[in-house]
């Protein structure tokens, strides 16, 4: 077959869905071709730098869902803060495309994304920080709920994580002696002492109603 040039893009990322927001494919799982057809394809698609709110959207979505290093934190922080800058956007975030007709997902979608920064939960890990641009050297939040129910807050403080705490919010039916097992992993090394400082990750057992600070 004749090979088709990729001289020009299309503003749309559905292509992409199995990056960002499905995870389909996850980066850490895939293997090495995987993974560099993943940023291959993602760095292919941001390299127009597209105009659109929602392609900045999806552009910071599937950088964040890369390898997590701190250039591609910046580089998703950078294309959610454009979105703010754009034309066809107004002061309360609402969000249009031609003749001032709505796109609602665009303003989700930046939110969403703005929240993945600081606290994100996949298949039962919590991570803490994953994607802090080194712009934002201080940074601290305070009950950012994740799935499984977990309230997270954290404090960052010149670029290294102070602490953080988790809690078990309340869960109707549950039992409140049934342990609930969570895995926390924070983006850069914990200032000292804490134990965990040099993994960067720890298992976590709480139960509902409960709470744990490290």
């Amino acid at each position: 077959e004749e090979a088709v040039s990729l001289d020009s893009m299309q503003r749309h990322f559905s292509h992409l869905f199995m990056i960002y927001p499905l995870h389909n494919v996850r980066y850490r799982d895939a293997d090495a071709k995987t993974k560099a057809l993943m940023s291959a394809s993602v760095d292919w698609y941001a390299h127009y730098s597209p105009p659109n709110g929602f392609s900045k959207v999806g552009i910071a979505g599937m950088t964040q869902s890369l390898d997590g290093s701190q250039a591609r934190s910046d580089s998703a922080w950078g294309n959610l803060t454009e979105f703010l800058h754009l034309s066809n956007i107004s002061p309360n975030t609402q969000y249009w495309e031609s003749s001032h007709a709505p796109c609602n997902e665009s303003p989700m979608g930046w939110t969403f994304a703005v929240s993945q920064t600081f606290v994100r939960s996949w298949q039962g890990v919590i991570e803490v920080f994953p994607s802090a641009p080194s712009s934002l050297e201080n940074v601290e939040i305070a009950g950012m709920l994740t799935e499984g129910a977990f309230l997270v807050s954290a404090r960052r403080v010149h670029g290294a994580t102070e602490w953080v705490r988790v809690e078990v919010a309340a869960r109707p039916g549950a039992s409140s002696s049934a342990p609930i097992n969570c895995s926390i992993s924070v983006d850069s090394m914990m200032a000292p002492p804490w134990a965990f400082a040099a993994s960067r990750s720890a298992g976590v057992t709480l139960r509902p109603g409960a709470a744990g600070t490290a």
